[in-house]
Formats: structure tokens, C-alpha cells, sequence
């Protein structure tokens, strides 16, 4: 029998190890996305409030929403641990899920997420330094429409790690009403189908 086999042209390829593990390089990596749910967020001592949104033609239907002041800055905290599957010579990237408020006009909004990368045992929890990275100034289209921001950021982590999320409204920003925030993204590239047993 043969092991080892590689199907492919070298750079972009599948390989079958001798255990039978799957490993993706090239082009033959796929991306993923891990969802973060805003209400799901541990809010800070000044935090948004957990509202809905109407949708659909009908009003019916809601959506759950975190909304964020626009004078005082609201903060949530969330945890999120390595992905098994992660080809962590790549960087994972932020995504924000949002909606301005039903009564936005005019202005911009300015959203930030500071984090910490450590270890997920024996991490010291009071060693390291924050970085945090921001949305820019975002002027919506109009006060009912889904947007989806993409943070140009690389994110750098490894495995067995757990990376520790502080996420606000820079309240600093223009905006004339609130913001509401429907779930947080990290996309990642897999080289694998899992982490080896």
C-alpha cells in the first residue's frame, strides 16, 4: 500500500498521510467563517442594550440586535478559542454584522474591537499587549440596510490558542442615532479536516 499519497500539482494538493490524515495546500485550502452571536457577548459595566429589529415587509419577524449609545462608549467581551481545522500560517480577519439605527441621517460610524492572542494554558492572564483595530468612519446607505464590514487587519494566531475580545462604538465617530450590531465573524483558512487525534 502507499502512503503519503498527494493528489494535485505539488503547490496546490491534497495529501493522505500514512494515518490517513488530509492536509490542503495551495489552492486546495478552503475558507471558514465562525459566527459570534452579539447578544451571546458578556456586556460591559456601560452596556448596549439588548433591543430587536424589525424585518420583512410585514414587521413580523425580529431580529436580535445589540445597540450601542452615541454618546457613551458600550463595550461587550467574548471568547474565542482556536479553530481545530486552522492553517494558522495564514491570518484570520474580523467581520462586523451591523445596522445604523432606525433613526439614522447623517454621519459615521466608527467601530473597534481590541483583543489579546494567548495561550490557552498556561497563559499569564496579566501579561500582553492589546491591539486593537478599527472599522474607519462607515457612512451607511440609508437606516435599513444590512452591512457587512470587512477589517482589512490580519489577526495572527496559533493553535491551542484563545483569542479575548473587547468590541465598542468609538463614540468619537458622527452618527446622529444609535448602532445595532447582529453577530461578529472570524474567517480563517482550514488546511485539514480537523486537528490530527
Amino acid at each position: 500500500m502507499q502512503w503519503g499519497k498527494t493528489v494535485g500539482d505539488g503547490t496546490n494538493a491534497t495529501t493522505f498521510g500514512a494515518d490517513g490524515r488530509q492536509t490542503m495546500t495551495g489552492d486546495a485550502r478552503v475558507k471558514k467563517e465562525i459566527r459570534i452571536e452579539a447578544i451571546n457577548t458578556k456586556k460591559g459595566a456601560a452596556a448596549p442594550a439588548v433591543a430587536e429589529r424589525a424585518v420583512g415587509a410585514s414587521g413580523a419577524i425580529l431580529e436580535p440586535v445589540l445597540t450601542f449609545s452615541k454618546v457613551t462608549q458600550q463595550d461587550c467581551y467574548f471568547v474565542l478559542h482556536t479553530p481545530s481545522d486552522l492553517d494558522a500560517s495564514e491570518p484570520l480577519h474580523f467581520h462586523l454584522m451591523w445596522q445604523p439605527g432606525a433613526a439614522w441621517t447623517a454621519g459615521t460610524y466608527i467601530w473597534k474591537l481590541e483583543y489579546l492572542v494567548m495561550n490557552e494554558s498556561g497563559a499569564t492572564l496579566l501579561a500582553g499587549t492589546p491591539e486593537t483595530i478599527s472599522s474607519g468612519s462607515l457612512t451607511p446607505v440609508n437606516a435599513t440596510t444590512n452591512i457587512e464590514t470587512e477589517y482589512a487587519d490580519n489577526i495572527t494566531m496559533a493553535a491551542d490558542q484563545l483569542l479575548i475580545g473587547h468590541f465598542y462604538r468609538d463614540v468619537a465617530d458622527t452618527a446622529d442615532d444609535i448602532g445595532c450590531v447582529t453577530f461578529f465573524e472570524f474567517e480563517y483558512v482550514a488546511n485539514s479536516l480537523g486537528e490530527a487525534l
